[in-house]
């Protein structure tokens, strides 16, 4: 049976009012990617567009338009089961913990494309897995995935090009200082596991920002 994406996404359409849920969706995967972990990290980046014209000295901090998140953790990656698990609609390869498989399309939603690295390890040798989500692609595109020597363990999921009818919600500025306390929970009231939230600008010097995948 074929999957018609963008005939789902007509038919559950994110409200206007709910902007930052996709961000929600990555943030809550992340953590359970670390769940199991007994040295938790999770990064919120948000990232902001520099390239308009300086405001001068008089710019309110974090007044730039909001141009997509990006979250990474070092949890279990995006092993062969979760790659499959991810490419299969309603999946219920997570329901054990809640999951429902269809979270992830509520980026497609908000943002024109997420971009996803994954670095782990599986069975005796490290793996890098790249790949892009995107209804242009129909789903998945730009899927690879090669051998890489021992390194860190991490995924960054990049939420990329935020839709200016969600980006432009007065939600999004509401809740943005609340980022780094979200599901909070789920992960232990122990502040050495919390989110931590970064706000980066676009256009930023990498040196400036907080080291990428």
């Amino acid at each position: 049976m074929d999957f018609d994406l963008k005939g789902y996404l007509e038919t559950e359409p994110l409200v206007q009012s709910r902007p930052l849920l996709p961000l929600f969706e990555a943030i809550i995967n992340a953590i359970d990617a670390v769940r199991d972990k007994e040295n938790r990290v999770v990064n919120i980046h948000v990232e902001r567009d520099k390239r308009q014209a300086d405001l001068g000295d008089g710019e309110i901090r974090g007044s730039r338009p909001i141009v997509g998140f990006r979250v990474d953790d070092n949890g279990v990656g995006f092993t062969k089961a979760n790659y499959e698990s991810f490419n299969t609609s309603f999946s219920r390869y997570k329901k054990a913990r809640g999951g429902k498989g269809v979270g992830r399309f509520s980026w497609l939603q908000a943002f024109d494309q997420t971009i996803v690295t994954s670095v782990y390890p599986e069975g005796t040798q490290w793996h890098i897995r790249r790949f892009t989500f995107s209804t242009a692609h129909g789903g998945l595109g730009d899927h690879s995935v090669a051998e890489t020597n021992p390194t860190r363990q991490s995924t960054v999921v990049y939420l990329q090009g935020f839709k200016r009818l969600y980006a432009d919600s007065k939600s999004v500025h509401c809740r943005r200082r609340v980022l780094p306390q979200t599901h909070r929970s789920r992960i232990g009231a122990n502040t050495e596991n919390r989110p931590k939230g970064h706000d980066l600008n676009y256009g930023r010097p990498r040196e400036n920002a907080t080291t990428a995948i």
